[in-house]
């Protein structure tokens, strides 16, 4: 699909970046641009909802938030599934280990490459959700 705004541009081709980083191993890279595109999209969503989200406030926040709104908020309920909210939390979880120990601890390549390949997956459903929403609220 062609994005036509600035915002939209700018995300295919770091998602087309990450993809390709992937592609050819480089499975750190590839997850640190799925992380941030992630984090993007959380802060877009609960905009939308009319939340304000502070520069420190992180995915982590976001994700707690988010599963909040599905809670009390029809449209949000409707749109996000909480287990792909927990399991992306989780994914985030494994990220931050990952990115902050990675000189302290031995981790075998195939977790690191299944951990950004199950990043890749969750930015796709979590795309999916949004668009979701956004028709909705459209």
């Amino acid at each position: 699909m062609a994005r036509h705004t600035a915002k939209g541009k700018r995300f295919e081709g770091l998602i087309e970046r990450a993809d390709k980083a992937l592609d050819n191993g480089y499975c750190i890279e590839a997850s640190t641009i799925y992380y941030a595109i992630l984090e993007e999209r959380l802060i877009s969503v609960l905009t939308k909802f009319g939340c304000t989200i502070d520069r420190w406030q992180k995915m982590h926040y976001c994700i707690n938030k988010l599963k909040t709104l599905t809670a009390t908020n029809s449209l949000a309920r409707a749109a996000f599934d909480t287990s792909l909210l927990d399991t992306m939390d989780a994914w985030r979880d494994r990220r931050n280990e990952v990115i902050h120990d990675f000189a302290k601890m031995d981790i075998p390549y195939n977790d690191i490459e299944e951990w950004a390949k199950e990043g890749k997956s969750l930015l796709r459903q979590f795309n999916a959700a949004a668009m979701r929403l956004k028709k909705r609220i459209s």
